[in-house]
Parts: C-alpha cells; structure tokens; sequence
C-alpha cells in the first residue's frame, strides 16, 4: 500500500492534537455550522425538544433539538445543543440553558413550541420565557403504564430478580441457552432482558419473555439457587400483561418517528388506545389483569386531555 509519505516525501502528518483541536472544529465551522446557519435564517418558525439526561457516573447534560419544515415542506431535525449542566437543576438555569442556546442560533424569536418531560421545574422554564409548550406524550404514556404495573408489582420483582441473576451468571445463562436449543434446534436462543427504569416499555420487553416459560422453569430448577417462584397464576398474568401492553408499546414506538409529523397522531392514537382498553375489558381476563386495564384507561383520561389544550385539535372547550 502506497502511503502519503511516500507520495509526498516532505509531508509531515499532523498530530493528534492538532486534529482534535484545529482541524476537525474548523471543518465543522466551515461545512456544517455555516450551512445550518443559512438554512436556519430562511425559516420562519422552529419547534424544540429539550431534555435532561444524568450519565452513569452522575454528569448531568442537557440536550435541545430543533425540527422545522423548508420551503419545499420537507421536515428536518437536528441538534442545537448537548452539552453538560453544572448548575443546579432549578427553572431558572433551565431557562438560561435554553435561552443560551436559542441565541446562539438566533432563532429565539422564531420558537412556536417546545416538547420535554413535565418535570416541574422545566415546565417553570419554559413558562417564564414564554413559550407554548406541551409534555412529551412518549415519557407521559411511559408514566400510565409504570403507574398502573403496580398493582402486580409484587408478581413483577419476582421476574426482575430472576432476570438479575441469569444476566450476572454466565453458568445460567448457558444452562438456558442449552434448554431452548434442545428443544428447538433450529431457533436462534434467547436471552432475557431486564427492566431498565429510563427506557420506555422496558418492562414490556422483559415481560415478551414468557415464550421461555417451559426453558426458564426448567433451568431455575436445576440452578439449586435461592430464586423467587413464580405460580402457574402468575405466569398466566404474564401471558395477559403481554396482550394488553402490546398497544401502548406500538404506540410509543409509532410516536418515535423523525420523518412524519408525530403530533398529528396523537389524538387518533390516544382515542385507539381508549377503545383497545375498552375492548380489553371485555375478555375474559382474571381479576388482576382488569384492574390493570381500568388503571391504564384512567389513566389515559386523566394525563392526556389534548383535545381539550387547543393546541392539537380545533375545537376550543
């Protein structure tokens, strides 16, 4: 392979440092910050979405998207801004936060609305700036379905603590591994998942896992570890817990979308959601699934009245 040393004799690479430092920042100023510039200039409103993340080794950060549509009515998304935040999280660094990196872009003025979770000192923020804002309809759905899974919590720290040990025991983990592909040569084992707080229908996903009933029982059982049993009982509300989440997780992921205008769905997706849980209720379901179910449409009703904001519907109330 012929290198640019050979090519040019006299060519001295330059360090690391210098790429890092100089000539990466100069090529972003230069190609991609002015480009974004003009194009930003050119329209006449933009829309937000902001976030407050703490990393594993507790960095706080703070993250502001902005999404417009050209002049040729194509939608784009990009980053303004993902930086850490020092301060403390009161509305009124919040509010500088954003107002910083509005105008750094200069497109204070032009801010029709703004998404983020409705924690209360980010919706202060927000307020005192003045502008238009609703609450992450994601993050809320997440919120009715965490609220109303607690009423099996019990039966769910059970799975969690059996998950737990199969994702920190290798020895198990290839007992159940083995247990699937002897009964299923030509499946592709899987593994389990577990519930992680901060990723929206976590819990969903952990819970799909039930297909492994037979490989999971028959492993614990070998395992001779000190693990939560699960009851024919449970496992059955597992099977439930699974169709009646399954809405709500092809919702979240429906309203995830970058290339179509999320917020025009709402109101559809928030009235299917209602009707599934009104057609829910009319299964044969055990007891606890059906208050899982009412909790879910109370929930529903109570945390998303977007027909009633004038916002995302036109008739006024």
């Amino acid at each position: 392979m012929v290198t640019r040393t050979q090519v040019y004799p006299g060519y001295e690479l330059p360090s690391r440092k210098t790429v890092t430092n100089i000539i990466i920042p100069t090529l972003y100023d230069q190609s991609v910050l002015r480009k974004k510039r003009e194009e930003i200039n050119d329209i006449e409103f933009l829309s937000l979405t902001t976030d407050l993340r703490t990393s594993r080794v507790n960095d706080a950060y703070i993250a502001v998207t902005g999404h417009y549509i050209t002049k040729d009515l194509v939608l784009k998304t990009f980053l303004l801004k993902c930086a850490e935040f020092k301060d403390t999280h009161s509305s009124a660094n919040i509010q500088a936060a954003l107002l910083e990196t509005t105008n750094e872009w200069n497109v204070t003025n032009k801010i029709n609305f703004i998404v983020s979770d409705k924690a209360a000192n980010v919706k202060k923020a927000i307020a005192d700036i003045g502008w238009k804002h609703y609450g992450c309809y994601g993050h809320t759905l997440n919120l009715i379905v965490e609220d109303s899974l607690n009423l099996v919590k019990a039966s769910l720290d059970k799975v969690k603590t059996i998950v737990r040990h199969f994702k920190t025991s290798t020895a198990a983990l290839e007992k159940l591994l083995k247990a699937q592909s002897q009964e299923k040569p030509d499946i592709v084992p899987k593994r389990l998942i577990q519930e992680v707080p901060t990723r929206w229908n976590s819990t969903f996903a952990m819970l799909q896992r039930v297909e492994l009933e037979n490989q999971i029982c028959a492993t614990v059982a070998i395992l001779r570890k000190d693990l939560p049993i699960l009851t024919v009982e449970e496992w059955a509300l597992f099977h439930e817990l699974c169709k009646i989440l399954k809405p709500f997780d092809e919702a979240t992921k429906a309203m995830r979308g970058e290339d179509y205008m999320t917020a025009s769905t709402i109101i559809v997706m928030i009235r299917c959601l209602g009707e599934s849980c009104n057609q829910l209720l009319l299964e044969e379901f055990n007891v606890t699934t059906n208050s899982v179910i009412t909790a879910l449409r109370t929930g529903l009703d109570k945390r998303l009245g977007v027909e009633r904001s004038g916002t995302f519907s036109y008739v006024q109330f």
